[in-house]
């Protein structure tokens, strides 16, 4: 934590923050590429999404 709180008061201290910011969100972004999910339910298709006829039934009882 302490580490973060120095990186934050240097940022802050610079001539001009965005640029440094820009600066850091440039590296960042070469460092960790995102790639494609194939997690979950991503780009998976759902197929019907309206409740059955025995999900009603049990609704209305």
């Amino acid at each position: 934590m302490d580490v973060l709180l120095a990186f934050i008061k240097t940022i802050l201290e610079c001539h001009n923050p965005a640029d440094k910011l820009k600066e850091l969100a440039k590296l960042v972004s070469e460092v960790f590429q995102l790639i494609p999910s194939g997690k979950h339910m991503t780009g998976r298709d759902l197929g019907r999404m309206e409740p059955t006829d025995s999900a009603e039934l049990r609704v209305k009882l």
